[in-house]
């Protein structure tokens, strides 16, 4: 009997040291480039080897979070530092494309509607807690900020503040209720192990 039961634990321990692989702490750096408000370089650091990430672009509208995944297949991370850079295009005054590159993959093209093109900008998106790959992890945001009304010359004008937003380091998905924005686009990235495909 006792034998027995050295054997189960023995075998749930091969079971769990076998299983998924835990989470994984990620590190976001946001790299300067010439345009930051159109261009963004950003690198992953973690214990990536065999993991497969995916990229999502969310969109913000009607009060409700629209999900596309930009690639189905993902792509299993060969090293420590995933590089993703991302280019934003006016294409008229209510639509963008979106250019992203991870790694030296082919660039990923995604247009879609915007409202604000003219005021909007790429942001950072800080987290306010450390991320490992079990979350999903905001990455980039395409805004035109908080919205402000002043009175200047005794007329009123709007401006955005998009530090005011970038700053408060929240998960886009509450940016909607947080700062009355009703319309806004961010991208995300989800991670998998590689056996779980």
């Amino acid at each position: 009997m006792k034998q027995r039961n050295l054997l189960w634990i023995a075998l749930l321990f091969i079971l769990a040291a076998c299983g998924g692989k835990q989470p994984v702490p990620v590190s976001i750096h946001y790299e300067s480039t010439p345009s930051p408000a159109t261009e963004q370089l950003i690198r992953l650091h973690g214990k990536f080897q065999r993991m497969t990430v995916r990229i999502r672009m969310v969109c913000m509208r009607d009060g409700q979070p629209h999900y596309t995944l930009l690639n189905e297949e993902g792509y299993t991370l060969p090293d420590t530092v995933a590089q993703l850079r991302v280019a934003v295009e006016p294409l008229h005054s209510k639509s963008v494309r979106f250019t992203l590159q991870l790694d030296s993959l082919s660039p990923i093209v995604q247009e879609t509607e915007a409202s604000d093109v003219l005021h909007s900008i790429l942001m950072e998106t800080f987290p306010n807690r450390p991320l490992t790959t079990a979350d999903t992890i905001p990455l980039l945001a395409y805004t035109h900020g908080i919205l402000h009304t002043y009175v200047i010359d005794g007329k009123e004008l709007q401006g955005g503040s998009y530090c005011d937003v970038r700053d408060a380091k929240l998960p886009p998905v509450v940016w909607r209720d947080t700062f009355d924005m009703p319309e806004y686009i961010w991208f995300d990235c989800l991670f998998a192990s590689d056996n779980s495909r």
